[in-house]
């Protein structure tokens, strides 16, 4: 099977299939058990332990991850949701900065900021859900358990879905930012600028364009950078050459 016209450009590594056998958890499984069963070592306990924590973890993540892609509907819906909001307080500011403050250069290069960031995470939200494929999604809603449904896909799958997911939440914390960012550009905006005098100026101060905003920044260019699939195709190669 083939991924679907939408998901041509996705930069994972893979033949287009998405559904596989992959038996990983049971693996990893497996090799925790052989692990306990042959330690020699002066404490056979302490790699055990290490072994035991990494299997959990990886257990807790694959749940996570069969959540995340059976309500990917509802995560990337209020994700586009969080932008519309994120951006309401700087398309205000901006607005008002052009008809009553248009010589305010700082102010309304802020507030068109803050318009930037917001709808770069609703673009990066839409283009997130179009490389998740849907036949995970489909998967995702016939497996009663999450573990069922990663060992329904092979690693091309598996890889979709990480990418997919760190991407969301990179975006997700990108539209906090700029809500806050936003606020803090309406608060300076609207008043007289006193970070001192007002305390929700204060309490917002942190998310000022010179700190919220790059920090947004960063998290869309890392949402992308995961969502495109770049990230872990980088991460392959390196893996690929340390092996």
């Amino acid at each position: 099977m083939k991924l679907n016209g939408n998901n041509s450009g996705n930069r994972i590594r893979g033949n287009g299939n998405v559904i596989g056998s992959g038996n990983v958890v049971q693996t990893l499984t497996q090799e925790h058990h052989h692990h306990h069963k042959t330690n020699n070592s002066t404490d056979p306990n302490k790699g055990d332990d290490v072994i035991g924590a990494a299997v959990g973890l990886f257990i807790v993540a694959v749940g996570v991850g069969w959540l995340y892609v059976k309500n990917a509907e509802w995560v990337y819906h209020y994700i586009k949701l969080a932008s519309l909001v994120a951006g309401l307080p700087s398309l205000i500011t901006l607005a008002y900065l052009l008809i009553n403050r248009s010589d305010e250069v700082r102010g309304t290069v802020a507030a068109l900021y803050g318009v930037l960031l917001s709808s770069c995470v609703f673009g990066l939200a839409m283009y997130g859900q179009t490389m998740l494929d849907p036949r995970i999604i489909e998967l995702s809603q016939q497996s009663s358990t999450p573990i069922q449904f990663w060992n329904g896909l092979n690693s091309y799958g598996h890889n979709i879905v990480v990418g997919c997911m760190v991407g969301a939440i990179f975006v997700g914390v990108a539209a906090i930012f700029a809500l806050f960012m936003g606020v803090f550009i309406a608060l300076y905006a609207f008043g007289d600028g006193d970070t001192e005098g007002n305390g929700f100026l204060r309490l917002v101060n942190p998310f000022r364009p010179v700190r919220g905003g790059i920090i947004s920044g960063f998290a869309l260019a890392f949402g992308w950078f995961f969502e495109s699939g770049y990230a872990l195709q980088i991460f392959s190669s390196f893996s690929g050459q340390a092996a």
